[in-house]
């Protein structure tokens, strides 16, 4: 009976070792399954995520894209008129829309006007604001030469644009090639200034930016231009830009 029970006993514990090897080897399996799921389901994420941003970019650079052939619309030919010879260097940003735009007008009078203006920020919303001043622009404009009136009445028409990227730089320049006069009205753009014989000098009658506030008030100048005299106006685009070594233009 002993000889027997022992028997039992040692069949039970072997048994017990077994079932307990075989629960560990089964805990492993488990484990080891966990594992690749956690590696499958990481991957799902990370592929559905990559999906998602290729997507999100896609459709980006498209409102990009038509953004921008808008933006191409208005900008101007350029044309000489009565000795005066413009000349532009307009380059989009990184996402192939900015915030800089140009455009001019004939008047009655035989002047001429040019107008600049940067937008505050970038990208799509700034523009749309482009486009909004474009038409401002044209649409107002009748009858108006003085440079500070024009900028008045763009700082008067940009309150109703739905946007919050309303303040912007510019400067109007109106040139009278009888009298070789040249009126302007800078409004807070950061380069305005005359090359004459290789010497700078700057145009320092300034005023607010367009949108800064409902009252602002826009200051004019004059002066006689000489032949030979070249005017320059420029957003921070080109004094920001770098050079080979990376300092600022």
């Amino acid at each position: 009976g002993l000889t027997g029970f022992a028997v039992v006993l040692y069949q039970i514990g072997i048994y017990q070792l077994n079932s307990l090897a075989l629960t560990e080897k089964l805990l492993d399996k488990n484990r080891e399954l966990a594992k690749a799921l956690r590696y499958s389901r990481t991957q799902k994420f990370r592929l559905e995520d990559a999906a998602h941003k290729l997507k999100s970019q896609s459709k980006r650079d498209a409102e990009y894209k038509l953004a921008r052939s808008f933006q191409k619309r208005y900008l101007p030919e350029l044309y000489e008129y009565n000795g005066i010879k413009p000349y532009v260097i307009h380059r989009p940003s990184q996402y192939m829309v900015s915030g800089d735009f140009y455009d001019l007008r004939a008047s009655s009078s035989n002047d001429i006007g040019y107008l600049l203006i940067d937008v505050a920020g970038k990208g799509i919303e700034a523009s749309y604001v482009t486009i909004q001043l474009h038409q401002i622009f044209r649409k107002h404009l009748k009858g108006i030469v003085s440079p500070r009136d024009v900028m008045q009445m763009m700082n008067d028409e940009v309150k109703e644009i739905k946007t919050l990227k309303k303040m912007c730089v510019a400067a109007y320049l109106s040139f009278n090639p009888k009298e070789k006069k040249v009126s302007y009205c800078r409004a807070g753009l950061d380069f305005l200034s005359i090359c004459r014989n290789g010497k700078f000098i700057d145009l320092d009658i300034a005023s607010p930016p367009i949108g800064f506030s409902e009252t602002n008030e826009f200051l004019e100048a004059t002066f006689i231009y000489e032949s030979g005299d070249i005017l320059i106006a420029s957003t921070d685009g080109i004094i920001d830009a770098r050079n080979e070594n990376g300092g600022r233009f």
